[in-house]
């Protein structure tokens, strides 16, 4: 401020003044008041914006391509040989793809009523992505997490040559929340309601009999693979068999699991 109460220029004020148009020394006036100074900040806000929105939705575009892989966890003992080999599938689909994301659902931790042949679900408006379960328990939570992933690893035991009551009860209550009735005379089975397709692998174990056995007590692999295919809209690309845990131990299969998650992924 001069003696005269006249506003005086600051030296980069004069600077700026100096390279832009329409700078008159007689009336000093700030960049950001002249024409040239409003289009040059105006650009650059545009600019910053048009920035922000790009990364933004690179960003948004990168959490939408990331796999989402859901464990089903189906037996009665936690740490023991199905929750191990979980474990180790979940770990080898990390290892092959660092940015997805996994999450494993135990089944015994859960409170989960038998299905009551109520027939909401199954009634329920076909074009929705979910229908109505009229038992309110988790199930009401899991069912978004299931209808929300890309892959899923099932893991059960076999038990008198099949899935244990856990799975069993899990696929009842699942079937027409996920699935939708087939309009067809030579099937009964659902369809799924989400069209998107997706992947799957299975494990099962037990404790005494032989995987060259397999093929004569082993009923929960087709009831998985069509659980898979009619419900979840996946495909079940390989399973495991994990047989004579009692006398080989579960070490003994650690590597298959873990090379099993991989092929999950690639």
């Amino acid at each position: 401020m001069s003696s005269g109460g006249v506003l005086q220029e600051a030296p980069l004020t004069r600077i700026l003044h100096a390279v832009g148009p329409g700078y008159r020394s007689e009336h000093p006036r700030p960049i950001e008041r002249t024409a040239f100074g409003r289009q040059w900040f105006g650009c650059n806000f545009l600019a910053i914006g048009l920035a922000n929105r790009l990364v933004y939705g690179l960003y948004e575009s990168l959490l939408e391509d990331r796999m989402n892989i859901v464990a089903i966890m189906a037996s009665y003992r936690k740490g023991r040989t199905i929750d191990t080999l979980v474990d180790q599938a979940i770990a080898g689909a990390l290892t092959a793809n660092p940015d997805a994301t996994a999450e494993k659902i135990s089944l015994v931790d859960k409170q989960i009523e038998y299905c009551r042949n109520c027939k909401a679900c199954r009634n329920d408006d076909p074009s929705k992505p979910l229908a109505h379960c009229a038992i309110q328990d988790d199930m009401q939570a899991i069912y978004p997490v299931l209808d929300a992933a890309d892959a899923y690893i099932i893991g059960t035991p076999i038990s008198m040559g099949n899935e244990t009551a856990l799975l069993k009860a899990f696929f009842e209550r699942s079937c027409f929340v996920l699935g939708k009735p087939r309009k067809s005379w030579f099937s009964e089975a659902p369809i799924p309601r989400n069209p998107r397709k997706r992947q799957a692998v299975a494990i099962l174990s037990t404790g005494v009999v032989p995987p060259w056995l397999r093929l004569f007590s082993d009923d929960a692999t087709p009831l998985i693979k069509g659980f898979c295919n009619n419900v979840l809209n996946a495909r079940l690309i390989d399973s495991l068999y994990a047989g004579a845990i009692e006398k080989r131990t579960v070490d003994y299969y650690t590597n298959a699991a873990y090379r099993l998650g991989r092929e999950l992924i690639t």
